[in-house]
């Protein structure tokens, strides 16, 4: 069983026909029935429908692609992909550029660690922030809640069900070669644009087959 084992998922979409890309880790903690082989594929599509259906905070130059997913430790699997139905943003007027962020940060209890866990989230409106502030506490509390919606979660298919967590994912500085996942505790974000120039990436492509057998 996959239980405790570490994933990877990468959900991509485009501001301005810029792509870019926001990665999360995710633990799995327990599963029913036959789901051994579509774990991948269960995290995709969470990760793709969480986003897909926060289309209202983004600008209508975001379009919202989709999400693959890749196992990190245990038994090797084959990656898992699924794509947000909803595609544009749909809120009125033009996004800030691709590079300018508004940082979540996923807190974790785990001390000494070599990296934090954070996700910048482009294509904000840019009717919604002055200078190189967010003046809409409401977009802020709604992507705080995007992410809270994903701390823990469990997809169901016909053939059982399956429940993972959001982790930071991390590599210890005693033994560089392993990765760990430290448990997210909780989500919290500034009125502050970060710039994230760094998080481009080039454009991936997304199957519209989101049905796992």
């Amino acid at each position: 069983m996959a239980q405790g084992d570490l994933f990877r998922a990468t959900y991509e979409y485009n501001v301005a026909r810029q792509p870019v890309t926001i990665s999360l880790g995710f633990e799995h903690l327990s599963s029913t029935g036959d789901v051994e082989d579509e774990l991948c594929s269960l995290i995709a599509i969470e990760v793709a429908g969480n986003f897909g259906a926060q289309q209202n905070l983004f600008a209508g130059d975001v379009t919202l692609e989709g999400c693959t997913c890749r196992k990190l430790t245990g038994m090797p699997a084959a990656p898992g992909e699924a794509y947000s139905q909803t595609v544009a943003g749909q809120f009125a007027g033009q996004s800030l550029p691709s590079t300018k962020a508004v940082m979540v940060q996923h807190k974790q209890m785990t001390a000494d660690v070599r990296r934090n866990g954070k996700s910048y989230i482009s294509g904000i409106p840019e009717s919604l922030c002055e200078g190189n502030n967010v003046i809409n506490q409401a977009l802020l509390d709604a992507f705080i809640d995007l992410f809270d919606d994903l701390q823990q979660f469990t997809q169901a298919i016909p053939a059982g069900t399956a429940t993972f967590r959001h982790v930071v994912l991390s590599r210890p500085a005693a033994n560089p070669n392993s990765i760990v996942g430290l448990p997210v505790v909780s989500n919290t974000t500034r009125n502050i644009l970060y710039n994230a120039k760094r998080r481009r990436t080039r454009e991936l492509g997304y199957s519209l087959d989101t049905v796992v057998p």
